[in-house]
């Protein structure tokens, strides 16, 4: 497993990251431990995962089978924890308080070492959220903070208040990002990427969904396999199950798997290799429903892909986005 600095903290995360968006796939409660003794020192969850606040309970209980000390916790808060109330959600001082004493209890621990905002809140003014998190790391709560989804232009406006503040700047930045998703991390014309500005503001990349929902894992090509992700949430979500199955998105990963053949990797590795070889990408966001699928996703740590199959990822890149 390799260890990079996040952002331009000293703190070492290891480049792949343990997450927790879905809680079936926290019923065996093993695969956190596993990953732990096979070098992942990082877990990321949120409050708003699970039904109030249920998988911040799973993932406190699991981590208390492990040396704190060794272990770099994130969670995040924005959305609330499905509770019904209007402070409880968006980016108060009321709100961000109480949620970040709430994740404390159900995660069981004395403090966060990383604690994002979820997204982003266009009432609350900026001042007052940027004041509350150096007022949680002046109490010890939490020790470093992070952003998720909030793009360039808003991060700017964090960083701003930061400096009139007198508050430390973020460490870190959850964007989504795949092979097939540039989002919010890359330069597009004259839009300045995520990946740019970390690298001017001293943040690092997180990013999630670097299997984009498991297309990249090659699992739909033939259909949806029963109990994956798109099965179990497509009625509820019937465009994204439109948007998964784009054919421009199939043609893509038939080149893709075919690339992952010829270097001898499965497609999921090549996708989480590519990830974590780009730019300012400090760590990127894993999950796993087995032990099997667990160890395939790790061993992309250790892969290093050529110029070569980089620039033939590339074409595929620049095919799919001329395609759609």
């Amino acid at each position: 497993m390799q260890y990079r600095r996040l952002g331009r903290s000293g703190m070492q995360v290891s480049a792949l990251c343990y997450g927790t968006m879905m809680e079936n796939k926290l019923a065996d409660q093993t695969l956190i431990r596993q990953a732990f003794q096979q070098g992942v020192n990082f877990f990321d969850t949120a409050d708003a995962y699970g039904e109030k606040g249920s998988v911040e309970i799973i993932v406190g209980q699991q981590l208390k089978e492990l040396p704190r000390d060794e272990v770099v916790l994130a969670t995040k808060c924005r959305w609330g924890y499905g509770a019904e109330g209007p402070n409880r959600r968006g980016l108060s001082r009321k709100h961000v308080v109480h949620a970040c004493e709430s994740s404390l209890k159900r995660l069981g621990v004395e403090f966060i070492d990383l604690y994002q905002f979820h997204g982003y809140d266009n009432v609350t003014p900026m001042d007052e959220v940027v004041s509350t998190i150096g007022q949680l790391q002046r109490q010890g709560k939490i020790l470093y903070w992070g952003l998720s989804n909030f793009n360039a232009a808003l991060t700017l406006k964090v960083l701003k208040s930061c400096d009139q503040l007198r508050v430390e700047y973020p460490i870190s930045h959850q964007p989504e990002y795949s092979i097939l998703a540039p989002g919010l991390v890359e330069d597009q014309g004259k839009y300045v990427g995520l990946a740019s500005l970390g690298q001017e503001f001293g943040f690092g990349l997180m990013v999630y969904s670097p299997l984009a929902g498991g297309v990249l894992t090659g699992k739909y090509s033939q259909g949806i396999p029963k109990g994956s992700r798109l099965d179990l949430h497509a009625n509820a979500h019937p465009s994204w199950k439109e948007k998964m199955l784009q054919p421009e998105k199939r043609t893509a990963v038939e080149k893709l798997t075919a690339i992952a053949k010829h270097v001898e990797l499965p497609l999921a590795q090549l996708a989480l290799a590519w990830a974590i070889q780009r730019p300012n990408v400090n760590t990127a966001i894993i999950g796993a429903s087995s032990s099997e699928q667990l160890k395939t996703n790790l061993a992309a740590a250790d892969v290093t892909l050529s110029k070569e199959t980089l620039e033939a990822v590339e074409k595929v890149r620049e095919e799919y986005k001329a395609a759609i």
